[in-house]
């Protein structure tokens, strides 16, 4: 019974997105997740996405590259920004999740010279 009612919410969910137009959908929330090294606010100053405006996946694509461009600006290496993702909150309204993962700096301990 459980994974017939998650289907059923995955098929609705797919539904709900494919019978919209994007142009029709504005931007509730736009959410950072992972993010360490900078703040919310410092990411949503380098995107162009902004509640209550219509989301466009192009533009939150480039916002996307937009926070990895900051990331490689501020010499950090080891992260990933994943695809965002859009999710219907309702016919209307939208969340844009932008999901990052951070990785620590690898760091050397010793060094152990053998030999000659």
């Amino acid at each position: 019974m459980k994974k017939v009612n998650i289907l059923i919410l995955i098929i609705f969910k797919l539904f709900m997105i494919a019978s919209l137009h994007s142009d029709d959908l504005l931007i509730r929330r736009i959410i950072f997740e992972g993010n360490e090294s900078f703040t919310n606010m410092e990411l949503q100053n380098v995107i162009l996405s902004r509640q209550n405006a219509p989301v466009n996946r192009s533009f939150v694509n480039d916002d996307a590259q937009r926070i990895y461009d900051l990331y490689i600006q501020r010499g950090y290496n080891l992260f990933k920004i994943y695809t965002p993702s859009i999710v219907p909150i309702s016919n209307r309204y939208v969340d844009v999740v932008f999901h990052i993962e951070e990785f620590t700096e690898p760091a050397v301990e010793s060094l152990v010279f053998s030999g000659n």
